[in-house]
């Protein structure tokens, strides 16, 4: 029996933002931020959220000068450590989008969203080169977008937060998938599209809610990369709940 005491070897950061402002954009150790001309980019103090156990230097909610780049160092409570790199942008028009009704409706309306930006718009139909959308009400937030842009965009998908977000449709985007804090719940063996990539943060659950198989081409566990195989909640019950198998292709 192992009696040493458990020890995170997490050092991320799971989410970023300024206040009554949208959440930033997280692609590796780079964090872009999104803010309207009128802000003050000299003095600003951002917040955000870590892996468990995990501290930042400097800590959240201390003021800083983002007219130039910043950097945040992570350290896991083992002591490793990584930094990321904070790029703010000013602009005109929004690019992080935030569903504000409880009810499913069109990515057309501007009255069911908030942005970054403040103005009341929606997003543009033919999309912008980065868009970040985030999910945070209680109930069915379906968004439907009529102008359809397959094969033309990458989207990516992280889920962040304590609570649940389940995916009941049949999905189709070529991203990654994170499951950063909370539950992802997925009712269908498609709810990720073909073939995707999964990654699973400490702390973090991926609920296959479905029966039968998902294919998958690459899956990251607590940042280690996995080996091709059959994974479900029976072998990983602290990761994974759920009746569904995930097969990591060779």
């Amino acid at each position: 029996m192992d009696d040493k005491p458990y020890v995170a070897a997490t050092n991320e950061i799971r989410s970023f933002g300024f206040p009554d402002q949208s959440l930033g954009r997280i692609s590796g150790t780079n964090i872009s931020v999104t803010v309207p001309y009128a802000a003050d980019l000299t003095a600003l103090a951002p917040t955000f959220t870590l892996s468990p156990f995990a501290k930042a230097a400097p800590p959240p909610g201390t003021v800083r000068d983002f007219s130039q780049p910043q950097t945040c160092t992570v350290t896991a409570q083992d002591g490793r450590s990584q930094v990321y790199t904070v790029t703010v942008i000013k602009s005109g028009q929004p690019n992080a989008f935030t569903w504000s009704k409880t009810e499913p409706g069109s990515w057309s309306e501007g009255s069911k969203w908030t942005n970054n930006l403040a103005d009341g718009s929606a997003p543009v139909p033919a999309g912008r080169p980065d868009y970040i959308f985030n999910f945070n009400m209680a109930g069915n937030q379906a968004v439907t977008n009529p102008h359809d842009r397959s094969s033309k965009a990458t989207t990516s998908l992280t889920k962040a937060g304590s609570g649940t977000w389940t995916l009941s449709g049949t999905n189709r985007y070529s991203g990654e998938t994170k499951v950063t804090e909370g539950t992802l719940s997925l009712a269908n063996a498609r709810s990720l599209g073909d073939k995707p990539d999964i990654a699973i943060s400490e702390g973090a659950t991926l609920d296959l809610n479905f029966k039968g198989q998902m294919k998958v081409r690459k899956l990251s566990i607590d940042g280690k990369a996995q080996a091709a195989g059959t994974y479900n909640a029976t072998g990983l019950p602290k990761t994974m709940k759920g009746t569904g198998v995930l097969v990591v292709a060779p």
